[in-house]
């Protein structure tokens, strides 16, 4: 028996719970893929609610569980080019206010907007920041 059970998309929902009860600053973790699938109605229901944590979504424009199969903010292995969903657009859609997108490999620059955000978890409301970078493929064999 658990405590917690965790499932595929669970990190927003249990971040919204988590910070309606604990006296601490909250930060929850989902990559592209996973937010695009069952992400985005928890993030709906925290800024509803007035949820007060950090959302970070990993956004490898890949699905990595599916052996790289594509994502919405990236394009389709095939050729193909499938209409791209905007991550920071749709979340300023669901009424988050202050949206962060970061290069992860510009790394000065992405602890000076950790900072930015850290010193503002003060103040109510989700934050998201979009850690955003190409996946590679990598050859096996």
């Amino acid at each position: 028996m658990a405590d917690f059970l965790i499932c595929m998309g669970s990190s927003v929902t249990a971040g919204g719970g988590f910070s309606k009860v604990l006296k601490q600053p909250v930060v929850a973790f989902i990559g592209d893929s996973t937010f695009f699938h069952s992400g985005v109605t928890g993030l709906i229901n925290a800024v509803t609610n007035g949820h007060h944590f950090l959302l970070v979504i990993l956004d490898n424009s890949t699905t990595a569980m599916t052996a790289s199969a594509a994502s919405r903010s990236g394009t389709h292995r095939r050729g193909k080019v499938p209409p791209k969903v905007r991550l920071e657009e749709l979340v300023k859609g669901c009424g988050v206010q202050r949206v962060f997108t970061v290069n992860p490999l510009q790394v000065k620059k992405t602890r000076e907007v950790l900072q930015q955000i850290k010193e503002a978890m003060g103040e109510p409301g989700c934050r998201c920041s979009s850690p955003r970078a190409r996946a590679r493929s990598l050859s096996v064999g």
